[in-house]
C-alpha cells in the first residue's frame, strides 16, 4: 500500500503537527570550545524538556547538543548565520520555567 500525504482542507489547515517544546532555561557562559579550541569562548545555551541543553559557540558558530556536534548547513556564511541565530534567540526567547525542578 502506498504512503499518502495528509490532505489539505479548503481552509488551508492540514493534520500535520510540528512539535516544538518551550525553552525552560537560557544562559550565557564561558568554556573551552572543542571545535575552534578557544580557551574561553562565550556560549549561548538553551534547555528544553526532553531534549536537554543545546549550546552554540559565539566565536565559531558550532552547536552542540548532548555533548555531540550538530551539523552545520552546507552553505557560505553558515557559521556567521548560526552565531546571529543564537544571539537573536537568546535576546528574544521567552523562558517558561519547569513546574518541577530538573536533576542536573
Amino acid at each position: 500500500m502506498a504512503e499518502t500525504w495528509p490532505e489539505i482542507k479548503a481552509d488551508g489547515i492540514s493534520s500535520v503537527h510540528i512539535h516544538a517544546p518551550p525553552t525552560n532555561e537560557k544562559r550565557l557562559h564561558r568554556k573551552r570550545c572543542p571545535d575552534c579550541k578557544r580557551a574561553r569562548a562565550w556560549f549561548a545555551s538553551f534547555f528544553q524538556e526532553w531534549y536537554g541543553w543545546r549550546s552554540t559557540c559565539l566565536h565559531c558558530g558550532r552547536s552542540f547538543e548532548g555533548g555531540e556536534w550538530l551539523a552545520l548547513p552546507f552553505m557560505r556564511g553558515s557559521r556567521a548565520a548560526e552565531i546571529a541565530r543564537a544571539k537573536a534567540r537568546y535576546r528574544n526567547v521567552k523562558v517558561i520555567p519547569l513546574k518541577e525542578p530538573r536533576n542536573g
